[in-house]
């Protein structure tokens, strides 16, 4: 199993695609919190000419706002999510599938590598993958708030998220479910561009589809129809590509924090599983 995984290592560290979604990754974060940069300066503008500068309680206008654009909430901004699972999704499709698309895969296998081994080389490193740069882009964007926004008209370093620690390990978590779930796609399709097609569109077209049915049921079931909504809403709230798409927020209660938690440990542990059955069944065929 070791020799497995630093041979794939070495073969991931040589592959120019790791870097290619790396440095996208990192362009998208320099590129947001200039952005936000600039819809910071235009909204402080906007108070001083036009809103005054105080409230009624004294404090200043622009520090109300300025809280959306701090170091904390630029690490937590949702966007950085959405990059995260495109790129992934690209990733994974590239990685799982390159051994069997060039039929290199038996000649790893000529090695005397189980296919045991070659599963979990894979998983555990694109797992490595997701993690790092997923750290990475929440480094470089509270970092890259701290250098742009110390600039500007208040002092964005004292700023504060509560539980900002704990949000930040929840979107860890909701990126490794959402991973896991493309490296089992991956693993059913085999194939690189259907592989990477289906990672795209596959996590979103279920949303659609969930808020189709549901509103049908709404439509045309019967009780309360705020039920209904309440209940379609708490389950869309649950499906994996949604927890990733700012499941965890800064404005949810201990519980549904938790919730959300087991929920992403739920789709690790059932897509991890349902990727070793499928190549099992692989095993068996071959």
């Amino acid at each position: 199993m070791g020799n497995m995984l630093r041979f794939e290592l070495r073969r991931l560290l040589k592959k120019p695609s790791f870097y290619v979604c790396l440095g996208l990754c990192m362009a998208f974060v320099l590129l947001t919190v200039i952005a936000s940069k600039m819809s910071f300066d235009s909204m402080a503008d906007y108070y001083r000419r036009y809103a005054g500068e105080f409230d009624d309680s004294g404090t200043t206008l622009v520090e109300q706002f300025a809280e959306q654009f701090s170091p904390e909430m630029l690490a937590l901004n949702a966007s950085g999510n959405y990059i995260m699972v495109i790129v992934l999704a690209v990733f994974s499709g590239i990685f799982v599938c390159e051994d069997r698309v060039r039929g290199t895969i038996k000649n790893i296998y000529a090695r005397g590598y189980s296919r045991t081994s070659v599963f979990f080389a894979k998983y555990i490193l694109t797992t490595a993958v997701a993690l790092t740069l997923s750290v990475l882009m929440t480094l470089a964007s509270y970092l890259s708030g701290v250098l742009i926004f110390a600039t500007s008209g208040f002092n964005a370093a004292p700023i504060h998220v509560k539980g900002f620690a704990l949000l930040i390990l929840g979107n860890l978590l909701s990126i490794l479910a959402v991973n896991t779930f493309y490296f089992m796609l991956s693993e059913l399709i085999g194939t690189t561009g259907f592989s990477i097609a289906a990672n795209i569109f596959a996590p979103g077209f279920i949303s659609t589809a969930f808020s189709v049915l549901f509103g049908l049921i709404m439509l045309f079931g019967q009780g309360d129809s705020y039920e209904h909504y309440q209940w379609v809403s708490k389950v869309m709230e649950y499906w994996i590509y949604n927890l990733a798409m700012g499941g965890f927020s800064v404005n949810m209660e201990l519980g549904d924090y938790i919730g959300h938690l087991i929920a992403c440990a739920v789709y690790i542990a059932g897509f991890g599983v349902l990727s070793w059955v499928i190549v099992r069944k692989k095993e068996v065929k071959n």
